[in-house]
């Protein structure tokens, strides 16, 4: 990613996958203790409160990365009208997790707090989805971009490339037994 250190990408990327899968390894235990169904495996106490911890301190990690991505990455995509659908609902998902997590902990009422459970869980399935889908088309983008590029350089060099090898051509035909620019 243009504007940011070397391993920012990588480290959004492993940010965003440790968010998945601590958020994975809750979803039985919600849905067991919110929604009292029989789950046939689920965390244990104390492994259930160290993995909440760690999904609600990667989850401020994430967030403290999206501050560092709308600074550079959304406001010049935006500008320049690219990926506008994807980055919206990446964004709007990010931001619905984050308001239904501090719900999920401080809404009063027992359904509000039910409510906020199933719609974090939801939004962060969707969210998955669409970090892969902006990600992807980023990626397609980019590389299109390059290809494009690469093309340009290859077309300005080879009218150049004909000349030279043209001008050699026929100062052999001539006889001359060297060709040289014009003297300075």
């Amino acid at each position: 990613m243009k504007g940011y250190p070397k391993l920012f990408g990588w480290t959004l990327i492993l940010t965003a996958f440790g968010l998945l899968l601590s958020g994975l390894l809750l979803i039985p235990s919600m849905l067991d203790f919110r929604l009292e169904m029989d789950v046939p495996w689920r965390l244990g106490a104390s492994a259930r409160l160290m993995t909440a911890a760690l999904h609600a301190g990667v989850a401020f990690l994430m967030l403290m990365f999206l501050g560092a991505l709308w600074s550079v990455h959304m406001r010049g995509h935006w500008r320049k009208g690219k990926h506008r659908v994807s980055g919206s609902l990446l964004v709007s998902s990010f931001v619905l997790m984050a308001l239904t997590g501090l719900g999920i902990y401080y809404f009063g009422g027992e359904g509000l707090s039910l409510g906020a459970s199933i719609a974090h869980v939801g939004a962060g399935l969707f969210g998955t989805g669409l970090f892969l889908w902006h990600g992807i088309r980023g990626y397609r983008a980019r590389t299109a971009k390059d290809a494009r590029h690469k093309a340009r350089q290859v077309a300005r060099k080879t009218p150049l490339t004909l000349v030279a090898s043209r001008a050699e051509e026929a100062a052999e035909e001539v006889g001359v037994k060297e060709v040289s620019g014009p003297s300075a």
